[in-house]
C-alpha cells in the first residue's frame, strides 16, 4: 500500500513539472486577440518570462504583438533580439540535444522554421516602412536575400511575400534593376504552385510589365504580355504617389500534441506527435475605401497552407526521432527494473521511470503563434496630399486611417492586422 501511494504521488509530481504543451499556454493571449484587445494580449504574454529553450517563440510573439499595437520601433528592437537568439541557438549544445532525445523535443532550444525566419525580415521591413525608414527596410530585404539564398529546404527556397516586398522597397528607392530581379523571383516562387497555394497575383503581373518596360527588357516584356494576355500596368504620373497596404488577417494554425500508435520493434507503441489545428478562415477579402472608390485587396500569401506543407514534410523525420526516443525510454524503464535484488524496489523503480516517460512525452508544439492566416496586398495611386483611408473587412469591421500623407513619386505604407472572432476547426 505504501509503495502504491508513493507511485501515485510521484506520478502527480512528475505531471505537474511543466509537461503542458507550449501551445496550450497561448490560449489566454489568443482570447485577448479575438476580443480585439492586442494590448491585453501583450500584457498576458509578458506577465511570465519564458524558459531559455522557448525564448525565440516568446520574442517573435512579443514583436508581433507590439507591431499590432502600432509600436513599430519597439517591435523591431525585439525582432533584432530574435535574430541574435537564432544565431545563438544555431549552435545547439550537446546537453540540449541529449535532453530532447531523453525527455521530449520541447526541452531543446526552439530556433524556428525557415519560413518563420524569413518572415522576421518581412515584418521588420514593414515596421521600418511604417516608420518611413526606407533605408533600414532595404537592409531587411538584403538580409532576407542572403537567408533565402542559403536555404536548402526543398520547394521552399524563395518566399514570394518577402521577394515581392523587396521589389516594392527597391522600386521605391529607384533601384529598378534590383526591383525587377525581386519581382521576377516572386513570380517564380508563385509559379511553383502547391507550396504556397496562392495564384499569381494580378498586381505582380502589372509590376513585372511596368519594370520590364522601364529597364528596357523588351523581349521579356513582350513574353510577359503574351503570358498575361495584357499590356496594361499602373504607372505614377506627375503629381501622384501611392499607398501600399499589406493586410494581415487571422491567425496561423496552432500546433497540438497528439498521442498516436505507431509500429516499432514488431509491435505498436504510443508516441506524441505534432498536429496542426487550423482555424476557421475569415472568408472576406479586405478592401481599401478612399476618395469614394473601393479597391479590393489581393491575397498574396497563405501562411496556413505553407505551415501545413512544412509540417507534412517534417513529420517523417519527427516521427522517426520520436519513435527512437520512445524505444530508448522503454529500455531505460527495463534497465531500472533490473537493478538490485529487492524485487519490490526494482518494480518501484521501473514504474517510476515508466510514469516519468508517460508524463513527459509531448510533441514540440512551439511556433510563431501570432502569425496571420493570410496576407493581402493593394497598391493605390492617389494625388499627392493627405487622404483618409478606410480598411474594410466587409460588414464585420472598418478601420479608418486619418490624413495619410501621399507624396509625389513616392510610396506610403499601411500594414494593419485584423484578427476576427473565429471558431477553431480540426
Amino acid at each position: 500500500m505504501k509503495l502504491k501511494s508513493l507511485l501515485f504521488s510521484a506520478f502527480f509530481a512528475l505531471f505537474a513539472v511543466g509537461c503542458v504543451p507550449h501551445s496550450s499556454k497561448f490560449a489566454p493571449i489568443e482570447l485577448e486577440l479575438v476580443r480585439d484587445n492586442p494590448q491585453g494580449a501583450l500584457e498576458k504574454l509578458t506577465s511570465k518570462k519564458p524558459d531559455n529553450a522557448d525564448l525565440l517563440a516568446y520574442q517573435l510573439n512579443e514583436a508581433m504583438l507590439l507591431r499590432i499595437n502600432g509600436e513599430f520601433a519597439q517591435s523591431n528592437d525585439i525582432f533584432e533580439s530574435a535574430k541574435q537568439t537564432i544565431d545563438a541557438y544555431d549552435a545547439i549544445s550537446v546537453s540540449e540535444q541529449t535532453a530532447s532525445l531523453v525527455i521530449n523535443d520541447e526541452m531543446s532550444a526552439y530556433s524556428g522554421f525557415d519560413f518563420e525566419r524569413v518572415l522576421i525580415h518581412f515584418y521588420s521591413a514593414l515596421n521600418y516602412l511604417e516608420l518611413g525608414d526606407m533605408e533600414s527596410a532595404r537592409v531587411e530585404a538584403l538580409q532576407a536575400d542572403i537567408l533565402m539564398n542559403a536555404l536548402d529546404d526543398g520547394d521552399y527556397a524563395d518566399d514570394p511575400a518577402m521577394r515581392y516586398l523587396s521589389g516594392v522597397i527597391f522600386e521605391s528607392l529607384r533601384e529598378r534593376s534590383d526591383a525587377m530581379i525581386a519581382y521576377r523571383k516572386a513570380y517564380e516562387a508563385y509559379k511553383q504552385g502547391g507550396v504556397f497555394s496562392v495564384a499569381l497575383p494580378n498586381i505582380l503581373k502589372g509590376d513585372l510589365l511596368r519594370l520590364s518596360s522601364a529597364v528596357g527588357l523588351k523581349e521579356e516584356n513582350s513574353h510577359l504580355q503574351d503570358e498575361f494576355k495584357t499590356s496594361n500596368f499602373a504607372k505614377l504620373k506627375k503629381g501622384e504617389g501611392e499607398i501600399v497596404a499589406v493586410v494581415s488577417v487571422g491567425l496561423a494554425p496552432i500546433v497540438r500534441s497528439e498521442n498516436m500508435l505507431v509500429p516499432a520493434n514488431n509491435r505498436m507503441i504510443m508516441v506524441a506527435l505534432p498536429r496542426l489545428e487550423f482555424r476557421q478562415r475569415f472568408g472576406i477579402v479586405p478592401a481599401l475605401v478612399v476618395n469614394g472608390g473601393r479597391i479590393v485587396c489581393e491575397r498574396f500569401y497563405d501562411v496556413s497552407a505553407l505551415f501545413g506543407y512544412v509540417m507534412k514534410n517534417n513529420l517523417p523525420a519527427i516521427t522517426a526521432k520520436t519513435v527512437a526516443r520512445a524505444v530508448a525510454k522503454e529500455l531505460m524503464a527495463q534497465a531500472a527494473g533490473s537493478v538490485g535484488d529487492n524485487k519490490n524496489a526494482s518494480l518501484a523503480a521501473k514504474l517510476l521511470v515508466q510514469l516519468f516517460n508517460t508524463a513527459t512525452e509531448i510533441a514540440d508544439t512551439r511556433s510563431w503563434q501570432t502569425l496571420p492566416d493570410e496576407i493581402y496586398i493593394a497598391r493605390v495611386i492617389l494625388p499627392s496630399g493627405t487622404h483618409d483611408i478606410n480598411v474594410s473587412y466587409g460588414d464585420v469591421k472598418t478601420v479608418e486611417y486619418k490624413q495619410i500623407a501621399v507624396r509625389e513619386g513616392q510610396s506610403s505604407f499601411l500594414s494593419p492586422h485584423f484578427i476576427p472572432h473565429y471558431a477553431v476547426t480540426r
